[in-house]
């Protein structure tokens, strides 16, 4: 399975989950929001993990990639694909 995370903040990583996926042998690529990197095609991943972060969904003055990212995040679910979010995560796939 090809597992896509998106990152909000430097102290909010997969953790143990990254462990888990890859002694599974999944493959595992990440976005860093907050460095403004690029979003992949959601045909490039089959699963989708919304980390957290401090900020809140409507945030969108002190960061903008929110808007992006809820752009991103509804094109993944109208593509089917399975989709989770922890924390900031959950709110922002409960918003979208």
């Amino acid at each position: 399975m090809r597992i896509h995370y998106l990152q909000h903040v430097p102290f909010e990583g997969l953790g143990f989950i990254e462990t888990w996926a890859r002694q599974q042998a999944h493959q595992v690529s990440g976005t860093s929001l907050f460095a403004d990197e690029p979003l992949p095609s959601p045909d490039q991943f089959d699963f989708l993990m919304i980390m957290g972060g401090p900020m809140g969904v409507h945030d969108l003055s002190e960061h903008a990639w929110l808007t992006r990212e809820k752009r991103f995040i509804e094109a993944a679910l109208g593509r089917g694909k399975m989709i989770i979010g922890i924390c900031l995560g959950a709110q922002l796939l409960a918003d979208v």
